[in-house]
């Protein structure tokens, strides 16, 4: 647990910075590892609430990358109603820009 919370960080931080390198990120398929993340118990709430934040940073590239992180949506909306409030407010977070970019199309997939 240790080795994947430091991994995510240290993703974190690559994804913040100016320029960050999300076709990069993205081609390395970084998405299903999210996923997987998102939805394991073997994971706690920090490395879910990084791996959230990785997903909302992957989210400000361009419209064809954020496609790719979308597969992320349906876990993040079960977040919602979960027990952990940053967690929940940090996938909120993470849709409402999925939303922004997509409205029409993901609207069905955010309120289903």
């Amino acid at each position: 647990e240790d080795t994947v919370l430091s991994n995510l960080v240290l993703l974190m931080k690559m994804l913040c910075v100016e320029e960050p390198p999300i076709s990069k990120v993205l081609e390395a398929g970084i998405v299903p590892v999210l996923c997987y993340i998102l939805t394991s118990e073997a994971h706690d709430e920090n490395a879910m609430l990084e791996a959230t934040w990785c997903c909302t940073n992957l989210c400000v590239g361009s419209s064809a990358e954020v496609r790719l992180v979308t597969p992320v949506v349906p876990i993040l909306v079960a977040h919602l109603s979960g027990h952990h409030p940053v967690l929940r407010e940090q996938a909120l977070s993470c849709l409402g820009i999925v939303y922004n970019r997509f409205s029409s199309p993901m609207l069905n997939v955010i309120v289903n």
